[in-house]
């Protein structure tokens, strides 16, 4: 193989490698029409405790399905992707308990607990953003900030909200004008020292 032909190929498969990478990183979407149902065989045995009193059985992804959002009343999904990323992301249709992430503002504090409800960590939100998906209805969307008009990409959308170490994020669908998964919202939680 000639010098070329192996500088090449090496291009080619960087090149694929950065796309395959900046793909891999989606923003779920939690709305009406991205419902599916399972069963809850992949919950754990976590809640979220929510300043109104509110708890949360938080249900896990199966396999490797990073899109699924449980369908269930008084559940929240733990998102595998948020964990790769450093974070501890829970997401919520926004007609089921993701209506429940609307009512929180910042400087409240919400807890993840065990099944006993002895151990728990506890968060206090610290920032609260919302995106409209300007593909609605694709994990792969690009997204406009209602803050400052800025357009980012779900790749760089996830990165910067998931990537927050330590950080808990819950997140769910903007309803618009009937449109269920018209933007998302991100509520930012930092833990909170003992």
């Amino acid at each position: 193989m000639s010098r070329i032909t192996t500088i090449l190929l090496v291009m080619v498969f960087l090149s694929l490698s950065l796309l395959i990478n900046n793909n891999s990183y989606i923003i779920p979407v939690s709305g009406d029409s991205s419902t599916q149902t399972l069963d809850m065989q992949d919950s754990t045995s976590n809640t979220l405790q929510l300043p109104n009193g509110k708890q949360l059985l938080v249900a896990g992804q199966p396999g490797n399905n990073i899109g699924y959002v449980s369908n269930m009343p008084d559940v929240v999904t733990k998102f595998q992707q948020a964990e790769k990323l450093g974070s501890f992301g829970l997401i919520a249709h926004n007609y089921l308990s993701g209506e429940e992430f609307f009512n929180l503002e910042i400087g409240d504090e919400i807890a993840i607990s065990n099944e006993d409800g002895i151990d728990s960590d506890t968060f206090r939100v610290v920032e609260i953003k919302q995106y409209q998906a300007l593909q609605p209805t694709s994990i792969h969307s690009q997204f406009r900030s209602l803050e400052n008009d800025e357009i980012i990409s779900a790749h760089e959308l996830s990165q910067a909200i998931y990537g927050q170490n330590g950080y808990m994020i819950l997140q769910t669908c903007i309803e618009n004008d009937g449109n269920f998964e018209w933007g998302r919202l991100f509520v930012i939680a930092e833990p909170v020292n003992a």
